[in-house]
């Protein structure tokens, strides 16, 4: 494994700038909220060679609007190429990642109750309700009972649960796709389709949305 020269150093804003092929568009503001409530925390990574930002443009950015004179900084003695590598593994590995969010809305619980509330996490009272929205229908969800499709017979009565919902995880466990099943066979409905995306905590769903997922072989 390849080590870099990690020594953090302190450089003027204008001597350093934003990557131009940074294809990742944060939300600064968010940023720029968490540096004035918890400080300005990691360095930002630079290619020593052209003086562009590998990681950390929106920070830089952030730190700039709050009025920052210098910033922490790393250089890397990396090549364009490498650059461009370290740039968009930086953007891209943070997306493939997911939360638990029964434990998120938990921690975010236990901070809002404080005397700076949800200040500094990147979460507002719209993101923090509509989370705890859908914490409580998916906890619902799969609390009820789930019922084995080769028990059932034509006599037995329906089933509670309409549809089971299963995560799809590649090889490191990373959830990538739902598979949406009807527990007791049968056609899959608009009105089933409706209510997954309630259950999962998606809301706003329109008609459209709803024709280009829900197959003609499912409708009743």
């Amino acid at each position: 494994m390849e080590q870099h020269d990690l020594t953090v150093q302190m450089v003027s804003v204008e001597s350093i700038g934003q990557h131009p092929r940074n294809a990742n568009h944060g939300d600064v503001d968010a940023i720029a909220e968490s540096i004035q409530v918890n400080g300005f925390y990691s360095p930002i990574i630079v290619q020593r060679s052209t003086g562009f930002i590998v990681a950390g443009n929106h920070r830089y950015l952030a730190a700039c609007q709050q009025g920052a004179k210098e910033v922490p900084v790393i250089y890397l003695d990396v090549d364009d190429e490498r650059a461009h590598r370290i740039m968009l593994a930086d953007n891209r590995t943070t997306r493939l990642g997911f939360d638990d969010e029964v434990e998120l809305t938990s921690l975010l619980r236990e901070l809002y109750a404080t005397d700076t509330g949800l200040g500094g996490t990147g979460y507002d009272s719209f993101a923090f309700t509509k989370l705890l929205s859908s914490t409580e229908e998916a906890l619902k969800f799969d609390s009820e009972p789930m019922v084995d499709p080769r028990v059932l017979h034509e006599s037995a009565e329906p089933p509670d649960r309409k549809v089971m919902v299963t995560p799809v995880t590649d090889s490191d466990g990373a959830v990538y796709a739902l598979e949406v099943a009807k527990v007791a066979g049968g056609t899959f409905s608009k009105a089933d389709f409706k209510a997954v995306c309630k259950a999962l905590g998606i809301e706003n769903v329109s008609q459209a949305e709803i024709d280009a997922f829900v197959v003609p072989q499912w409708r009743s």
